[in-house]
Formats: C-alpha cells, structure tokens, sequence
C-alpha cells in the first residue's frame, strides 16, 4: 500500500505540474510541489523497505537437515546475516506444512525482534523439536531437550489465551543460546492429536516487541494450524 500511494502521490504532483496554475502564487506551488514530492518519495522507499524486510532480505538461511538424514548446509552470502535452519524429518516429509513454517519464521524474525523460531512438537508417544532458525543454536543432550519441549507446551497449554511470555530460568530456556533469552515467548499451535506451539527467542526485552507483533504471532501459530475434519 504504501508504494502504490507513494507513486499515485508523485503521479498527482506530475499532473498538477503539467497543468500549471496560471499566474497564482507561484513560489507557494513551488514549495508544495516540492513538499508533496519529497513525502511521496518517502512513502515509497518506506514501502520498498518494507517489502525487501518480508521478502527476507539480509537473511542467509542456511539449512541443515537433522542427524536421520544425510547432512546438508547452503553457501552463505557476503555481508548477509547467517541464520541455521534445521528442518526435522518428520517435518519434511510434509512439504506444504514445512513450506509454511519455514514463511512464518523468517518473516517473523526479518520484521520484529525475534532472532530464533522453533517447531515444538508432541505426537502423544515423544516430545521432539521439528523446526529452528536463528544465527546460533545450542546443542544439549536428547533426553534434556525431550524434557524441554514437554515443559514449553505444558505451559503454553496451561494458559488461557494460547500465547505466554516465560523467564530465561525456564526449563525449556536451554533451547536457546544464553545471550538469546532475554525474552521468550510460546504461541500454542492448533493440531488435532497432538500438541505443538511455535517458540520465539530475542536478544531484547519484552517491550520490543509491539502489540501488534504479538497479534501477528497468533495469526501465524493459526496459518500453520490444521486439524483433522475426516
């Protein structure tokens, strides 16, 4: 929206220039054609801003496929932020559910102040971490991340609204590396059978994230909701 009213906002002003005023104020035309072009010019980089944040720019998803699969990393780009994805065989073998987390984390990350997103997951039989991204991850023994997983979707389930802020001193803080606890937050995922819920790591406080982020991750935990209507 904001590049199309950005170039409708300059294509006013070329007109209006076209046309001319006749023998008004002219300095006055002047300095409002000069107003108007530099807010529409800065209508439109904010929208082209905008779009190159959703559409990831900056971000260098290196994917590593888990240890039941051959390992596999994508070449990092120069100057570009590096970011490790590890993308869970189970996850993977549905593709279009594994097509939309992968959207939902980075666009989360590139546009709040998110820097990891985690998939966890409980199939009713094992607790199990189906999806990360983020610039480092900690690597802790199996049976410690099954107990961590189970303690973020005890929690996340345990609450009212589906979506809960918890302190670094969790027990399913160690997901994340120690400089990226400052703020955690767990949005609950609808799936029928199963419990799962999205889990967001920043290097910064609560406050940085806007209401309207928070909104936006309980749109994204429904867009990567299903349920089972057979």
């Amino acid at each position: 929206m904001r590049i199309l009213f950005g170039i409708l906002v300059l294509l006013l002003s070329y007109v209006n220039t076209l046309l001319g005023l006749g023998d008004s104020n002219i300095e006055a035309v002047e300095f409002s054609q000069k107003t108007v072009t530099f807010y529409g010019t800065l209508l439109l980089l904010q929208g082209l801003v905008e779009a190159a944040k959703e559409a990831g720019l900056g971000l260098d998803l290196g994917t590593k496929k888990d240890g039941k699969d051959a390992n596999s990393s994508s070449a990092s780009s120069a100057g570009a932020k590096q970011l490790s994805q590890l993308v869970n065989g189970s996850l993977r073998s549905d593709e279009a559910m594994a097509e939309k987390v992968k959207w939902v984390a980075a666009t989360f990350v590139a546009l709040t102040s998110a820097t990891h997103v985690l998939l966890l997951d409980d199939d009713g039989v094992d607790c199990d971490k189906l999806y990360s991204l983020g610039d480092a991850m900690n690597e802790v023994p199996a049976d410690t991340e099954r107990d961590s997983v189970q303690a973020a979707l005890d929690t996340v389930y345990k609450s009212k609204g589906g979506r809960v802020s918890v302190p670094d001193n969790h027990k399913c803080a160690v997901l994340l590396p120690e400089d990226n606890r400052r703020c955690i937050l767990l949005q609950k995922v609808n799936v029928d059978g199963r419990r799962r819920c999205l889990m967001i790591g920043s290097n910064q406080l609560l406050v940085a994230f806007t209401k309207n982020d928070l909104k936006w991750l309980g749109s994204l935990g429904e867009h990567i909701s299903y349920q089972n209507n057979i």
